[in-house]
């Protein structure tokens, strides 16, 4: 898995492959981490042009108000799913013990 501890160390702009450096992971670990942090919001991802023609892109974190925003709401989503997953596991046990007949 990719060092996570790598992406909270981002000061600026980074491609695949100074990130694969970094990190010490193949390119294909990392893209794939960064795809995802990228989809949550975690990580900008940013198309830059080559003059001579093609494109790359480049990493950078986002603002870490956005990622404390993310993360609580990730947290709170999660918090109310097992609020529900416990009530409903109650109710189940309740409609065991006490059966209506």
């Amino acid at each position: 898995m990719f060092c996570y501890s790598t992406v909270w160390s981002l000061t600026r702009e980074y491609t695949l492959e100074e990130l694969a450096h970094l990190s010490g992971k193949d390119k294909t670990t990392v893209f794939r981490s960064m795809q995802k942090l990228t989809s949550i919001g975690v990580v900008i991802k940013n198309s830059r042009t080559i003059p001579r023609g093609g494109y790359y892109h480049t990493y950078n974190l986002s603002d870490i108000e956005n990622i404390k925003k993310i993360s609580m709401e990730r947290i709170n989503s999660t918090h109310e799913g097992f609020l529900q997953l416990l009530d409903q596991l109650v109710s189940d046990i309740n409609a065991r013990i006490n059966p209506e007949i």
